[in-house]
């Protein structure tokens, strides 16, 4: 068990971030739900608004909608992307004993 919460932890970054786009590819953006964002539940202007939505649209190869949702979700999705691959290399193919 201490094993298990140990691996959970040193992984905890990468598995968020991928388990957060994969959902975010079976999201259909044109649904309105509720935010997440603790701003926007306060009535403030939320920075973030529409990032999620930009990166569902991206997934589905549309760029406008995407754009429109959000501009940086074009620079976002590779981003994470890019993050995500960094941590896998790093914990899991370069230290075997992490597996």
């Amino acid at each position: 068990m201490n094993k298990l919460k140990n691996l959970t932890q040193k992984h905890l970054e990468m598995t968020v971030l991928l388990a957060g786009l994969v959902l975010l590819a079976y999201l259909d953006p044109a649904v309105n739900g509720r935010s997440l964002c603790p701003l926007d539940r306060l009535d403030l202007f939320c920075p973030g608004e529409g990032l999620g939505r930009s990166i569902s649209y991206l997934f589905r190869g549309l760029w406008s909608e995407s754009v429109a949702s959000h501009p940086a979700g074009v620079a976002a999705l590779p981003l994470i992307g890019f993050r995500i691959v960094h941590l896998f290399r790093k914990n899991i193919l370069s230290n075997p004993q992490s597996k």
